[in-house]
């Protein structure tokens, strides 16, 4: 399958007899037959033709726009009610079956945000030790807290978190920073374009959720299935991209690229990322597609469902984390 991404301003997305059509310039770059396309990512300048958007429908396919930040627009809308593949079961988990899957998540995601922390250079960067006491102290509290107090827990360290990763990351540079936002905010809707696809082929209503409450379209089931992966394939990769690509401004160091070019960079390393080795044999696109059945099940309550990040400690991006140091120090790579 297909993902296609219009990152080059003036793109356009034409569709017909059932096989998109990308023309960039009035030339035609490439036809890409529907029936064998994951989703379709556009930015700002980019645009839909009415029948592009007719034949997405019609398949069924996640749309996403996004603005020259990379920030949401919106999404074309998809009835999760219709469609061949969708199936209702009667009943859903139970109060305690609810709290105690939420549970797995949040401690599954702040396990895995602690193991990235462990291999930042603390000394530079207090925030980093800040955040790593702060959920070492949340993590002993799990077992007791009730749903919406994990859902307080999630949120207090996401204020913490990501500010965390950004200073590390502008005091590792040891100079000024371009804007990092705009990458997090790519890779978090790139993870969110494939977990929607699985969601709508596994016949799962993507509004019904254990942990994320639903405040629009923002689809809380697949808010809920990416936390598991967010510092394995978004966080990670958003670290090395900034470093490897030079993303400074201020002292002539910077990246000189169009915006475009950054992000079919960013898009490649992502679709790398997806087809690489997580486990035995496993790409970390198995991974995600086997999540969302694991996850369904537990929804219905035939399994208990247990992250792949609590069963395998040292599954971050497919092997132990080496230590990701500053640019002060002997090694500058991020590894």
């Amino acid at each position: 399958m297909t993902a296609i991404y219009l990152t080059q301003p003036g793109s356009l997305l034409d569709a017909k007899r059932g096989v998109f059509e990308l023309w960039h310039d009035d030339r035609r770059q490439r036809r890409i037959p529907a029936k064998l396309t994951s989703q379709i990512l556009v930015f700002e300048d980019s645009q839909l033709s009415k029948t592009a958007i007719a034949l997405a429908i019609s398949f069924r396919l996640p749309v996403l726009f996004l603005d020259r930040h990379h920030r949401h627009l919106g999404r074309l809308h998809l009835n999760p009610n219709s469609g061949s593949q969708h199936r209702s079961r009667p009943g859903t988990p139970d109060p305690d079956d609810r709290r105690d899957l939420a549970e797995r998540l949040v401690s599954a995601i702040l396990n895995s945000r602690q193991s990235l922390l462990n291999t930042l250079d603390g000394a530079i960067c207090p925030t980093v030790e800040l955040t790593r006491g702060t959920i070492a102290r949340i993590l002993d509290e799990l077992p007791t807290a009730s749903g919406d107090r994990l859902r307080e827990h999630l949120t207090g360290v996401d204020r913490l978190y990501y500010p965390a990763l950004r200073q590390w990351l502008r005091l590792s540079a040891g100079t000024v920073l371009a804007p990092i936002d705009p990458w997090f905010y790519l890779a978090h809707s790139l993870l969110e374009q494939v977990t929607y696809g699985f969601v709508l082929d596994a016949g799962v209503n993507p509004y019904e959720s254990i942990l994320h409450c639903d405040t629009g379209d923002n689809l809380p089931l697949v808010r809920d299935l990416m936390l598991e992966w967010t510092v394995t394939l978004v966080d990670l990769l958003v670290l090395r991209f900034c470093m490897d690509e030079f993303l400074f401004s201020g002292n002539g160091n910077g990246s000189h690229s169009p915006l475009s070019r950054l992000r079919d960079r960013f898009v490649q390393q992502w679709e790398t990322q997806l087809a690489s080795e997580a486990i035995a044999g496993t790409s970390y696109r198995q991974c995600l597609f086997a999540q969302v059945r694991r996850y369904r099940e537990a929804l219905w309550g035939d399994r208990l469902y247990s992250p792949v990040l609590l069963r395998s400690e040292s599954f971050v991006s497919g092997q132990p984390l080496r230590a990701l140091r500053s640019r002060r120090s002997p090694c500058t790579h991020l590894t």
